[in-house]
């Protein structure tokens, strides 16, 4: 609940709601609320929904402008753990109050110098920004066309009809609803008839109504290609520990597009890089994703990690969403010689 004023001074209803409920102690600071919006208005106040930073939890800021007495018992009526839990009492000032208000009715401060005209067109315009829905199909789009000017560039580039690669290894994402990469694979690639496909997953259900494991063997079949893929259902740092000390496996192409954290990135690559064949290919994904706000966690930093470890036995053909890269030498040795490392 918010009020106007806190103070000692404070109205008797206000003063008898702080003494009935029992609230006096249970101050909070107005600044630990975030995500603050309006869901509600009447006679007596505005209802807001928030965020409280302390217990991360979802709460309702209710504002009263002006309490009486039949107000305040009204209020004292639904303080019950079995109707509302009681968090305290905190306030606000009026300047983040007329804020809150403006923003609601599309008005903004200023926008920054050097800001696009475009941008600052829909900036100033409510009516003409995009909801979320049409921002998320926006970005849909952009990755949607990026990867497609990807596998247009990796099929006319790197392989041809007659040069398609034997074996071929990817750790793909499926746990998104729509994700084909696996498929585009054996499609665009795989066209010799001889050629293998390896590709493992944990297959996580993350979408409550969608069985991305059915999905996905139902867009295999599709493909009329089931004999040249042998799917393993296991993390991928397994797959491939077994793939380099059981099977003893070389790949001609290696896609890797599996979990987006750093750390995952990092293992994937190199525990892939043993099997790619001299001459292979290798195409690390999402190389620009940065969902995370903590830097350090996106695939960027685990890819550049990578790419400066084995420079020497590197050719980059491409990089921008995806890096394309060809392995040119096997591992070289190193001699110590008076406490340096020669090459």
């Amino acid at each position: 609940m918010t009020f106007k004023d806190l103070s000692p001074k404070a109205d008797v209803p206000f003063n008898e709601l702080l003494k009935e409920a029992s609230v006096i102690d249970k101050y909070i600071d107005y600044c630990v609320f975030r995500n603050i919006r309006l869901i509600g208005s009447g006679t007596f106040g505005n209802t807001y929904h928030a965020v409280a930073e302390m217990s991360d939890i979802g709460v309702a800021l209710k504002s009263f402008e002006n309490i009486d007495m039949i107000t305040a018992k009204e209020i004292l009526n639904i303080i019950h753990e079995n109707i509302i839990k009681f968090y305290g009492i905190t306030k606000k000032e009026d300047k983040l109050s007329d804020l809150m208000v403006d923003i609601l009715d599309g008005v903004r401060e200023k926008f920054i110098e050097g800001t696009p005209i475009l941008y600052a067109v829909l900036y100033n315009d409510p009516i003409k920004r995009p909801n979320i829905q049409e921002v998320v199909l926006s970005f849909e789009q952009l990755k949607a066309e990026s990867i497609h000017n990807e596998n247009k560039f990796i099929k006319n580039n790197l392989f041809s009809d007659n040069n398609s690669p034997n074996t071929s290894y990817t750790d793909s994402d499926h746990l998104t609803h729509n994700n084909k990469s696996t498929t585009w694979i054996l499609e665009e690639l795989c066209k010799n008839p001889e050629s293998k496909l390896i590709t493992t997953d944990i297959f996580l259900k993350i979408f409550p109504n969608n069985d991305n494991e059915t999905t996905f063997h139902e867009n295999i079949k599709k493909t009329r290609k089931e004999n040249q893929i042998e799917v393993i259902k296991n993390k991928s740092v397994d797959t491939l520990i077994n793939l380099n000390h059981e099977k003893k496996m070389k790949f001609d192409f290696i896609f890797i597009d599996g979990s987006h954290e750093s750390h995952d990135v990092l293992s994937d690559a190199v525990l892939s890089w043993n099997l790619l064949k001299e001459g292979g290919i290798m195409i690390l994904d999402d190389y620009e994703w940065d969902f995370f706000e903590e830097e350090y966690l996106n695939p960027r930093i685990a890819i550049d990690s990578f790419l400066r470890c084995y420079q020497t036995q590197i050719e980059i053909i491409d990089k921008y969403y995806q890096v394309t890269i060809r392995k040119i030498t096997k591992e070289g040795t190193r001699t110590v010689r008076e406490g340096k490392i020669i090459d």
